[in-house]
């Protein structure tokens, strides 16, 4: 893996961990957001640890370009992001 690929996936994992901490729940109820928050932390430890050993090119450039899309769903705020996580969504986390 280039140093360039390398830097963008550990950009995405911070970026993920940044929509958590700022993280609302539509509902506005306390532990819903809490729950959520856990979720995508939890989600995206998990997603990213899994393709560590990733190593097809194409793979990890589909995988950063859904990581990118579903960033973009968080930052909107629309709570589909659950459903699409639990989708299957692939992080890429490499060494």
């Amino acid at each position: 893996m280039t140093a360039s690929t390398r830097r963008t996936v550990l950009s995405l994992y911070m970026r993920v961990f940044r929509i958590a901490r700022t993280w609302q729940a539509q509902s506005g109820v306390i532990n819903d957001t809490e729950a959520e928050r856990k979720y995508i932390v939890q989600e995206a430890r998990s997603l990213f640890r899994q393709n560590q050993q990733m190593a097809d090119q194409e793979s990890i450039k589909r995988s950063i370009e859904e990581c990118e899309a579903r960033i973009e769903i968080g930052k909107s705020g629309d709570t589909t992001i659950f459903s699409s996580l639990n989708s299957g969504l692939n992080f890429t986390l490499l060494r």
